[in-house]
């Protein structure tokens, strides 16, 4: 029985629904498109970078990961991206044109969570201050202030929580 999901010339045979190239050999022969070869070349150049990312944590300076990190979250929103990066004009710029402060990306981070988590004390109290809300959880569960290794933003945080109780 012909099927559109079969390459040009497979047949079903009768063992156990193995497809077969209509001959004797054992190998099956699948049509090579551009499409395939493509996605084969960019998942073998994919895998190649994670693995030389990997061998730069340990020789990056913060500055070369927060650029490769700033790269790898593309999509997201312009605050947040804004945020991510320390542009605390455009955070300003982009506050005073209504962004919506508490907008939760795809992994449930707030700008919050970015500014937190990439220690910029004065874009946290900016946003604290515009009204974000300190108690948004990421889809891991983790509150802005559990995002951060910087104590003074930790503080911040958990003293505009208390604040707000």
């Amino acid at each position: 029985m012909a099927s559109s999901f079969l390459p040009a010339g497979a047949i079903t045979g009768d063992s156990g629904g193995e497809l077969s190239s209509g001959d004797d050999s054992g190998e099956v022969e699948f049509p090579h498109s551009p499409e395939i070869e493509e996605t084969s070349c960019l998942a073998e150049l994919f895998e190649k970078a994670a693995a030389h990312l990997q061998g730069l944590i340990q020789v990056a300076s913060r500055e070369q990961l927060l650029y490769l990190y700033a790269r790898y979250k593309q999509g997201r929103a312009l605050l947040h991206w804004a945020c991510d990066r320390g542009h605390k004009e455009l955070v300003t710029v982009l506050l005073q044109h209504r962004a919506d402060i508490n907008c939760q990306d795809n992994e449930g981070q707030t700008a919050l969570h970015y500014a937190s988590a990439c220690e910029f004390l004065d874009i946290v109290e900016l946003l604290l201050q515009s009204g974000a809300d300190p108690t948004l959880r990421d889809q891991d569960g983790c509150l802005p202030e559990e995002v951060t290794g910087c104590k003074t933003v930790s503080l911040v945080l958990q003293r505009h929580t208390t604040g707000k109780a």
